[in-house]
């Protein structure tokens, strides 16, 4: 099987971490955890993405225009990601609210399904141009050091 170049590991990764994050803010994942039985906190999930877009900043060494261009992109695409933050409870609740009846309503329950797949599917499209838009203010040598840590965490 070929490789993908560095930063298209990198793309794929973000895209595949982005629909992993958003199938744990549907419900999906570890409840043994208090925090998590509350629901997705939109104020933890903002915090979560910006210590996460600090971390690699930090580790490409990004200058400070680098810095302020990037945080743009965070600061817009973040109204989407609380946003499928805060649909999750309403989810969950209608989804309960399905499995408690006699028959389950499979109709329902699919068009469910799907809405939050078209969610989750919208989000992934806005996140791949926002990478494209962060690999354009990357330098080579940050794009090239950011494809070595991809493919160290692909292996």
């Amino acid at each position: 099987m070929r490789r993908l170049p560095g930063f298209a590991q990198t793309l794929l990764l973000l895209v595949v971490t982005a629909g992993a994050g958003s199938l744990l803010l549907t419900g999906c994942h570890d409840r043994g955890r208090e925090h998590h039985r509350e629901g997705a906190d939109p104020s933890r999930v903002e915090e979560h993405v910006k210590k996460g877009v600090d971390r690699l900043l930090k580790k490409v060494d990004a200058t400070d225009e680098q810095r302020q261009k990037v945080y743009a992109l965070r600061d817009r695409i973040m109204p989407d990601i609380v946003g499928l933050a805060k649909d999750r409870e309403a989810t969950m609740k209608e989804i309960q609210e399905l499995w408690k009846q006699p028959t389950l309503d499979a109709a329902k329950l699919n068009a469910l399904v799907d809405q939050r797949a078209d969610q989750l599917k919208t989000l992934a499209h806005k996140l791949a141009d926002v990478a494209k838009e962060f690999h354009d203010i990357l330098t080579p040598e940050q794009r090239e050091k950011l494809g070595r840590m991809g493919e160290r965490s692909c292996e």
